[in-house]
């Protein structure tokens, strides 16, 4: 597995994705709060990243879910398989 692309996420999607509750509906698509962003494929593929590099206040918008909410921002990874 490599790293497809990387992401930061509030503290609620971290929350999420740490325990594999990421909510999709019964078409794999992603509900209301989590952005489109993210592919079908790619959620089931959304894992926390390297915690060295989370910011601990940030008001950059959540790149999971959009919220514009200040708070702390978490590194995650969308893994693909490959070489």
């Amino acid at each position: 597995m490599r790293v497809k692309f990387e992401l930061m996420g509030c503290c609620d999607c971290l929350l999420l994705v740490a325990n594999g509750e990421v909510p999709h509906d019964d078409n794999g698509e992603l509900e209301a709060g989590m952005r489109a962003t993210l592919k079908p494929d790619e959620i089931h593929h959304l894992c926390c990243g390297d915690s060295e590099r989370d910011d601990e206040f940030s008001w950059t918008p959540c790149e999971c879910c959009g919220s514009r909410l200040g708070g702390s921002r978490h590194h995650m990874v969308v893994l693909e398989e490959g070489a």
